[in-house]
């Protein structure tokens, strides 16, 4: 007899996401199944609350392709762009990494949520620096070292570039100009290890980069 089934409510016809009810199948367990149809053509059985709560929207066929398209990310997923990004969540979420006191441990962020956002912000200069530099001279750098991974405060740099925008380097405000050490050295033609010592020793900024070497003079 038909009251031995008992149904809540007739969802016949009714789409769910990627599936059509096709009619009823069974009651168990006090729910009501039905028989779906999936849009890639293939039929499924689905109780009531997976299909109301849309926790089943699809044979199964959704889930596959959302797992192929994250394992291939475009197919960028075995590229040094990708890398890039993945070292970078690394750097400010992983707390055994090596780098994270200096990232996330700082509290330095990705702001980027997904790599889709970081690729779509930052492939095609990525791809220009290449083009330039070669991809071992093409590297993710932040401008201001205290801020966030995002798009207003990253850029690609070479990797003397990058050695030159580090926390630890020591900026020098002389003549309208900010430069590091090793900048100053480079076109001064003074040793860093000399400027260094010098302002060590508490000289002001002027003598310790035009002073010329003294006799007996360390360094």
């Amino acid at each position: 007899m038909q009251n031995s089934t008992k149904i809540l409510k007739d969802l016949t016809g009714q789409r769910f996401g990627r599936l059509k009810v096709l009619n009823f199948n069974h009651n168990k367990g006090g729910y009501s199944y039905w028989n779906c149809i999936c849009d890639c053509k293939n039929t499924t059985i689905v109780h009531t609350s997976s299909l109301n709560s849309k926790n089943t929207t699809s044979c199964g066929c959704y889930h596959k392709e959302m797992l192929k398209k994250r394992s291939t990310i475009h197919g960028l997923s075995n590229t040094r762009f990708c890398k890039n990004f993945y070292g970078i969540t690394n750097r400010c979420n992983n707390k055994k990494n090596a780098s994270f006191s200096d990232y996330g441990g700082r509290g330095i962020k990705c702001e980027w949520k997904n790599f889709e956002e970081f690729r779509d912000d930052l492939y095609l200069s990525y791809l220009e620096h290449v083009k330039l530099f070669g991809e071992k001279e093409t590297t993710i750098e932040r401008n201001d070292t205290n801020g966030n991974y995002s798009k207003s405060n990253c850029r690609w740099a070479t990797l003397k570039e990058q050695a030159n925008n580090t926390r630890r380097n020591h900026l020098i405000y002389f003549k309208g100009k900010t430069k590091t050490v090793k900048q100053w050295a480079e076109e001064l033609k003074i040793p860093h290890d000399r400027i260094l010592a010098r302002l060590n020793l508490g000289w002001p900024i002027e003598k310790a980069l035009l002073t010329p070497k003294l006799k007996n003079q360390f360094k």
